[in-house]
């Protein structure tokens, strides 16, 4: 980290003079008084200047490395030299922190492998660097090559606007939820998941914080113990942390206001980091959609994924580590002859190897399910107009898409994706292979949900919400009026007219005239009904004491 230290040396002369002076010119009146200072010498000290200039020179190298594109072919070059190659192809300085590298077992001569077409500078990198387990920042003006040790070490603050943000959550948060039959709002618990819902559970600040800890890398204080923090003031967001994940929380935020600035739809939006998101990467995905025939007979595995790399136009790899690790070869033999989409056929030679692809670094990288499923990537999908029906709560649908998709959850497995919900967006962190199931599944939960309700007779005929007026006895004035204060208090509480509600419930004698919807009015059925069940047992039990 760039540290400095300003040593401040004063000589005893100069303090001898400056007492001296200070002293005469105390008992010396009529001498003339003391010429005002040059205006060099009444300027504030500018202690910032020189690192402000260096914020703003890392900047640019870092603009030009997310923007930056390059093109090159490694294949066991040493990493000194690879890196050395990608400096002088983009003009960005870049120096290997030898230091780092020798503390977690790398030389600078490494051999590394990648084959880059017209790639980002970052995504070059991160095909270098992650077979490697290293990453890169930037600092004084140059990009380094270093551990992720020392990447979670090397902590950068930067201030974002967030005022609109946390507005925005706090006018869609939904502390309404589902009621229970007695209309009470349903407990965000469910199982045991954790559906957040937010708008009740905090600060609408607190909610976008949150999310933050939880859909970001990195390491953070208030989860780690020790790492990152996040502050918000005065509409201003506060966070310091690697610049890797710095750079997740910028994308993170412009995702936000992109979706905030959108009508209601079923999209969901990756949140761009490690390349998951860029316009490349959607690129590869559509060509999965494209129709290929193949015709192999004992051909390498290698050579099948280079066949549909070119025939799609998308660059393939095939992740060596991972498949040593289960004991492949990139020359297994495969033998399939079949006209489909691209995805079909992939599926078919992969999934007979036990292997799986993920999408990253403008590339389709072949690897196996278990290393797939240590990728998780972050996403929002716009839930909007799926919960705006009113058939599902924040809760119910966390529970659904968590009960009804195939992967792995840390809700329920203890490891695994994440999911919660607020301001109407479900924010989801998950492999790329569940993020397509999981968008499968809100398209056709939005589809039924926007379906008429027929499951009954009674809900084709009736509306829930219409005012009626219904009659209720009681065996006394006495039980009437304590009744009442049972309603108002234990049904519906906040519909009844006396809580600012519509609701109207009037004692006549021993008889109550309530004016109420029809759920209140069922939902006082049952209560009543209930009321006397609990009073009958009370009483045999009195009858009988041997019965306990």
């Amino acid at each position: 980290m760039l540290g400095r230290i300003l040593i401040c040396t004063f000589s005893a002369a100069f303090l001898s003079g400056a007492l001296l002076s200070l002293s005469g010119s105390s008992l010396c009146a009529d001498e003339p008084p003391a010429a005002a200072p040059a205006d060099d010498e009444n300027k504030p000290l500018d202690l910032a200047a020189d690192l402000l200039q260096i914020r703003s020179r890392n900047q640019e190298l870092l603009d030009l490395v997310q923007n930056k594109r390059v093109s090159a072919e490694f294949r066991n070059t040493p990493l000194n030299h690879a890196i050395a190659y990608l400096s002088e192809a983009s003009g960005i300085p870049m120096l290997l922190d030898t230091v780092a590298l020798e503390e977690v077992g790398i030389s600078i001569d490494e051999q590394c492998s990648a084959v880059v077409k017209n790639a980002r500078v970052s995504s070059a990198l991160g095909r270098i660097l992650n077979r490697l387990d290293l990453d890169w920042t930037i600092e004084n003006e140059s990009l380094q090559i270093t551990s992720n040790e020392v990447i979670a070490e090397n902590l950068h603050t930067k201030v974002f606007t967030a005022g609109d943000l946390v507005e925005w959550f706090r006018k869609n948060s939904r502390s309404d939820g589902r009621r229970d039959r007695f209309g009470f709002t349903e407990s965000a618990v469910i199982d045991s998941v954790r559906a957040t819902g937010f708008g009740a559970e905090g600060e609408a600040h607190e909610i976008l914080m949150d999310l933050i800890l939880q859909h970001s890398g990195g390491i953070w204080e208030e989860i780690d113990g020790a790492g990152g923090t996040v502050s918000f003031e005065g509409g201003l967001l506060t966070v310091r942390q690697s610049l890797p994940v710095l750079l997740q929380v910028e994308s993170f935020l412009n995702r936000l206001r992109f979706i905030q600035n959108r009508p209601p739809s079923t999209d969901i939006w990756a949140i761009p980091e490690g390349g998951f998101g860029w316009p490349e990467n959607r690129k590869a995905t559509e060509a999965l959609g494209k129709k290929v025939s193949v015709k192999f007979v004992e051909i390498p595995l290698h050579e099948a994924i280079t066949y549909l790399g070119n025939e799609l136009g998308i660059q393939f790899e095939i992740d060596d580590a991972a498949l040593d690790e289960i004991g492949l070869l990139d020359d297994e033999s495969i033998n399939l002859t079949m006209s489909g989409t691209s995805s079909a056929v992939l599926k078919q030679i992969l999934g007979n190897l036990q292997l799986t692809w993920i999408i990253h670094d403008d590339m389709l990288q072949v690897t196996t399910f278990e290393a797939a499923d240590d990728n998780l990537f972050a996403v929002v999908a716009d839930t909007r107009e799926l919960l705006a029906t009113g058939r599902l709560t924040d809760a119910r649908l966390v529970e659904t898409i968590l009960n009804e998709t195939n992967g792995i959850w840390e809700e329920l497995d203890g490891a695994g994706g994440s999911i919660e919900t607020a301001g109407g967006l479900t924010f989801i962190r998950q492999t790329q292979s569940m993020i397509g199931e999981i968008s499968v599944l809100l398209r056709d939960l939005k589809t039924r949900a926007t379906m008429p309700d027929t499951s009954t007779a009674e809900n084709a005929q009736s509306d829930p919400g219409r005012m009626e007026t219904r009659f209720y006895s009681a065996e006394s004035s006495e039980d009437a009026v304590a009744l009442m204060t049972a309603l108002t208090s234990f049904v519906f509480p906040d519909t009844w007219e006396t809580n600012g509600g519509e609701g109207v419930m009037v004692e006549v004698g021993s008889r109550l005239v309530i004016r109420q919807t029809s759920d209140v009015h069922k939902a006082i059925a049952d209560f009543v009904r209930e009321l006397h069940a609990a009073s009958d047992n009370s009483a045999r039990s009195n009858q009988n004491p041997a019965a306990h």
